[in-house]
C-alpha cells in the first residue's frame, strides 16, 4: 500500500479517521484528515499511544494477535460516546510491515433502522479505498444466493453494479473462462457449499486469498480476496478481484533470471573458485562462493584491505606475496581500473601449511574485474580466483621442452660448425696434397721416378678424400633413413681375407703385428649385406691401425656363439689393440655423429667423427650392436655381435670343428623336432614386424610348430587385417613396438578399442628389442598379454604359445 494511492479517498471520509502505524515501534507513518482534526497535535514519527487516553493501555492492538485484521468497540472516546476500530496488518509503501486503523463513530441504538444504510455506506467507501488496486468486488448474500458485481476501475463501467445468482456467475466463469488446469482449484474454493462452510467458522474476520488464470485471448492471472466480516448473526461475504497477470510475468521473469543467475554462479564456482563483489569507496567484500578453510580464515576480516592480508599470510607463497598485494590494494585497484583497462590479474603460488613447513599447493591466477563506476572512478569490482595449476604445468613443461630443443640445437649446430672446421681442414689436407704432387709432377715431367712417386701419393690422397666424403654421403643416408640392408651370400673368411688385405699396407707401414683368428667359427657361408659389414670392420680396424703406435699388436677373432634363432649363426668379431686407449667420457659419446677425442695425441689424425656413428646404426639395421672396452694407455676392445642367415650347406674347417659341427648339427635337429612335436595344427597367428629379416625369422620358427601365419609389415596393416576378419579369426598376435605409421602400443590400443567381441580378450604378445624394465611396463600399459625380447628365443616362444594357445 503506498499513500499516494490512497490520500485523495481517505482524506474524503467525514466520518472515519484512519491511520498507519509501524509494526516494530508502533510510531505514526500516516493518517488522514479525520484524525487530524480530532487529535490537532498528531504527526509521523510519534508514537500511537499519544493518541489514546490510557495510554497503551486502550491500544487497539491488543486485540490483533496474529489475526489478519480484528475489530473492536472503544468507549468514552475522543470521536464519540463510541467508536468502531478496525485494525488490518499491511505492507506500507510495498515495504514496511504496518497495521492500519480505521476509528468511526458508533450511531445510537435508537438508530438501528439507520444502521444497514451505515454498513452500505460504509462498503462503499470501502470500494472506493480498494478502487484504484481492484478492478471488481462481489457481495454475496450466502442464505439467498444473490450476487451484486461491482465493477471499480473498468474503463467507461467504473461503478457499475451487476446483480444477479451467485451460482450462475460462478458456473459461467468455471465452464468458459478459468483456465483447463486451474478448474478444480476453482470450483473448491469458489463454490457456495464452500463458502458457506467457511463461514460457518468465522467468528470475528477471516480471509481466503487466490490466484487463477483465465482462459481470455490471452492468458490472464487473476488475485481473488475473499473476506468474511461477521455482523451479529450475519456473514457478509465481499470478494475482491485483480488483474496480476503483469505481476505474474515480472515474477516468471525474476525466476527466470535467478535461475540464469544461478546457473551462471554454478558454472563460474566450476571455473572459478572464488568469487567476490568488492566495494572500493566503502573498502568491503562481500562473498559469492569460496572454499571452506578460506570462508574460516576470513569470516573476522571488517575491510578488503584487512582480508587481502590475511589470506595472503596463510595461503599465498612468501615470495609472490608482495606482488598480490600490490595488485590487490583497493588504491591501485582504482588508479589502474579504467574502461580502457577493464581487469587486473596476478598469479602466485598457493600454499598450505603442514608440521610447521610450507607446501607448494598448485598455482592461482587471481583477477579483479570493473563492473561499476561512478562517473569515471571505479565504484565496486568482481574478484575471481581460478586454479590454473595444470596450464601453469603445461606452460613450464612447453618452456622446457623448448628449452631443451633450443640448447638441443645450439649444440648439434656448434657439432656441425666443429664438425664443418675440421672438415674444412680435413678436406684441405688431401687437396693440398693433390694439388701440390700435381704441380711437382708437372715440373719434373723428364724425372719418370718423381712422376711416378707423386702419382702414388696423388692416389693415396685421392683415396682418403674419397673416404671422407662417402662418410659424409652415408651419415646423410643414415639420419634420412635411406640405408638399406641388401642380402647375399659369401664367405667370411673371404670378408676377412679381403679386410686384411685393404688394411696391410697401412699395418705394415706402421710395423704393426697383425692376427687373424677364425678356429671356432661353424658356419662360414652366410647370407648378409657383406659391402655394409666391411665398411664397419674397416671403421674398427681403421681407427686401431691409427691409434696405435708404431711395433703395436692388433688382433682379430672371429667366434661363432650358439644362436637360438633357427636357420641363423650368431657372430661375434673382436677387435683389440694395445693402442693409446680412450677416457670413459669420450667412450660414452663415441657413437654420436662428429665426436673426435679431444687429445693432442690425436689432433694431428685425420677424420670426421662419423665413422663410428655410421658403423652402429648399420650393425643396428643388422640387429646386432657394438661393445666397447677401453682404457687409456693400455689399448682398446670393440665387439661386434650379428646374426647372419646361414647358408644352406655350410662350409667349415674339418680340421678344427668336427666334432662341434655334429653337435650343433644334432641340437639343431632336436629344436625342429621339438617343434614340429607341438598340438597348435589348425591355430592361426597374425605376425607384425616391420623388418623383413626378423620376420622371416619368426615365420621359420612358428611354421614348425603347425601353426598357420600370416604377417603384416606395420601396426596400421595389423588394425586393418584384425578388423578386417571375423570375430575369433585369429587366435594369437605376436606385435613388433617399433614400426613405421603405426607403432606396436598404438595398434594394441586401437584392436583393444575395436569394439568387437574378441577385442578384448584375443592375446597380444610383444615381440621386441625394447628388453628394459620400462618396455615391459609400457607393452603392460598398451593392453598386451606378455613381453618376448629378440633375439627371439625359440623355446620361450614356444612355451608362450602353449599359455596362449591352450
Amino acid at each position: 500500500m503506498k499513500a499516494k494511492d490512497y490520500e485523495a479517498i481517505l482524506d474524503s471520509l467525514q466520518m472515519t479517521g484512519v491511520y498507519v502505524i509501524r509494526e516494530d515501534d508502533h510510531k505514526i507513518l500516516y493518517f488522514n484528515k479525520r484524525i487530524k482534526e480530532v487529535f490537532p497535535k498528531v504527526q509521523t514519527g510519534i508514537p500511537c499511544h499519544e493518541l489514546w487516553e490510557g495510554s497503551c493501555v486502550n491500544c487497539p492492538l491488543l486485540i490483533i494477535g496474529n489475526q489478519k485484521e480484528s475489530r473492536s468497540v472503544k468507549f468514552n472516546d475522543p470521536f464519540g460516546k463510541a467508536v468502531d476500530v478496525t485494525v488490518t496488518r499491511i505492507l506500507w509503501e510495498d515495504a514496511i510491515p504496518a497495521f492500519s486503523i480505521a476509528v468511526t463513530p458508533q450511531a445510537d441504538d435508537r438508530e438501528s433502522t439507520q444502521k444497514e444504510a451505515a454498513y452500505r455506506q460504509n462498503d462503499k467507501q470501502m470500494a472506493a479505498i480498494f478502487r484504484s488496486a481492484y478492478s471488481v468486488m462481489s457481495v454475496i448474500n450466502l442464505e439467498t444466493g444473490a450476487c451484486d458485481r461491482i465493477y471499480l476501475n473498468k474503463v467507461g463501467e467504473a461503478g457499475k453494479i451487476c446483480s444477479g445468482n451467485y451460482e450462475h456467475f460462478y458456473q459461467m466463469a468455471l465452464d468458459d473462462v478459468v483456465f483447463e488446469e486451474d478448474k478444480a482449484y476453482f470450483a473448491e474454493t469458489f463454490s457456495i457449499q464452500n463458502l458457506r462452510r467457511k463461514a460457518e467458522a468465522v467468528e470475528d474476520y477471516a480471509e481466503i486469498i487466490c490466484q487463477f488464470r483465465m482462459s481470455l485471448p490471452q492468458t490472464k492471472w487473476t488475485e481473488s480476496h475473499i473476506y468474511f466480516i461477521r455482523r451479529g448473526k450475519t456473514v457478509v461475504v465481499n470478494m475482491l478481484g485483480r488483474d496480476i497477470t503483469g505481476e505474474k510475468q515480472k515474477e516468471a521473469e525474476q525466476a527466470r533470471e535467478k535461475i540464469e543467475k544461478n546457473h551462471i554462479i554454478e558454472s563460474m564456482s566450476s571455473l572459478f573458485f572464488a568469487a567476490y563483489y568488492l566495494d572500493l569507496e566503502m573498502d568491503t567484500f562481500r562473498m559469492v562462493n569460496q572454499m571452506e578453510e578460506v570462508k574460516d580464515a576470513l569470516k573476522n576480516a571488517r575491510s578488503c584491505q584487512e582480508a587481502f592480508r590475511t589470506y595472503a599470510s596463510m595461503f599465498v607463497h612468501p615470495e609472490d606475496r608482495e606482488s598480490y598485494l600490490d595488485v590487490m590494494d583497493t588504491a591501485h585497484m582504482r588508479e589502474c581500473l579504467s574502461g580502457e583497462h577493464p581487469f587486473e590479474a596476478v598469479e602466485y603460488r598457493r600454499i598450505v601449511h603442514e608440521n610447521g613447513e610450507i607446501i607448494d599447493n598448485g598455482w592461482i591466477r587471481a583477477t579483479v574485474i570493473l563492473s561499476e563506476t561512478v562517473g569515471k572512478e571505479p565504484r565496486k569490482v568482481l574478484y575471481l580466483a581460478q586454479d590454473v595449476t595444470e596450464s601453469k604445468r603445461k606452460e613450464e613443461s612447453a618452456q622446457r621442452i623448448l628449452k631443451e630443443a633450443y640448447e638441443s640445437a645450439v649444440y648439434a649446430n656448434a657439432s656441425k660448425s666443429d664438425f664443418l672446421s675440421r672438415m674444412s681442414h680435413d678436406i684441405r689436407t688431401p687437396m693440398n696434397a693433390i694439388m701440390g704432387m700435381t704441380a711437382i709432377a708437372g715440373a719434373h715431367l723428364d724425372d719418370r721416378e718423381r712422376v711416378a712417386d707423386c702419382l702414388n701419393k696423388i692416389t693415396v690422397s685421392s683415396t682418403h678424400l674419397l673416404g671422407l666424403i662417402n662418410d659424409v654421403l652415408d651419415m646423410s643416408k643414415i639420419e634420412s633413413g635411406k640405408v638399406d640392408i641388401v642380402e647375399e651370400p659369401f664367405k667370411l673368411s673371404d670378408l676377412m681375407n679381403n679386410l686384411l688385405t685393404m688394411i696391410r699396407p697401412v699395418q705394415q707401414q706402421k710395423q704393426h703385428d697383425l692376427t687373424l683368428h677364425m678356429d671356432k667359427v661353424v658356419h662360414e657361408s652366410v647370407i648378409g649385406d657383406v659391402m655394409r659389414l666391411q665398411q664397419v670392420f674397416m671403421n674398427i680396424l681403421g681407427n686401431a691401425v691409427k691409434y696405435t703406435p708404431p711395433g703395436g699388436r692388433i688382433k682379430i677373432e672371429v667366434n661363432e656363439k650358439d644362436s637360438k634363432v633357427n636357420g641363423y649363426g650368431c657372430y661375434e668379431f673382436i677387435f683389440s689393440d694395445n693402442g693409446i686407449g680412450m677416457s670413459d667420457e669420450f667412450q660414452s659419446q663415441i657413437f654420436e655423429p662428429f665426436s673426435r677425442a679431444e687429445d693432442s695425441r690425436v689432433s694431428k689424425i685425420e677424420g670426421t667423427g662419423l665413422g663410428m656413428a655410421i658403423a652402429l646404426n648399420i650393425v643396428h639395421k643388422m640387429n646386432g650392436n657394438i661393445n666397447i672396452e677401453s682404457k687409456e694407455g693400455i689399448g682398446s676392445r670393440f665387439t661386434v655381435t650379428i646374426f647372419l642367415k646361414k647358408q644352406d650347406r655350410p662350409q667349415a674347417d674339418a680340421g678344427n670343428c668336427l666334432g662341434t659341427k655334429g653337435v650343433q648339427e644334432k641340437k639343431i635337429e632336436n629344436l625342429k623336432e621339438d617343434l614340429s612335436n607341438q598340438k597348435f595344427q589348425g591355430r592361426r597367428i597374425l605376425l607384425v614386424e616391420d623388418n623383413q629379416l626378423n620376420r622371416e625369422i619368426a615365420e621359420e620358427i612358428l611354421g614348425y610348430t603347425g601353426v598357420m601365419v600370416e604377417s603384416v609389415e606395420d601396426g596400421k596393416q595389423a588394425l586393418d587385417k584384425f578388423i578386417e576378419m571375423e570375430a575369433g579369426y585369429y587366435d594369437l598376435i605376436f606385435m613388433d613396438v617399433q614400426m613405421p605409421v603405426m607403432n606396436g602400443y598404438e595398434a594394441t590400443r586401437a584392436i583393444r578399442a575395436a569394439g568387437r567381441s574378441d577385442a578384448r580378450e584375443i592375446p597380444i604378445v610383444a615381440m621386441t628389442a625394447n628388453a628394459f624394465t620400462d618396455d615391459v611396463i609400457a607393452s603392460k600399459q598398451a593392453g598386451m598379454n606378455e613381453h618376448i625380447t629378440k633375439p627371439l628365443d625359440a623355446e620361450q616362444l614356444v612355451q608362450c604359445m602353449r599359455i596362449y594357445l591352450k
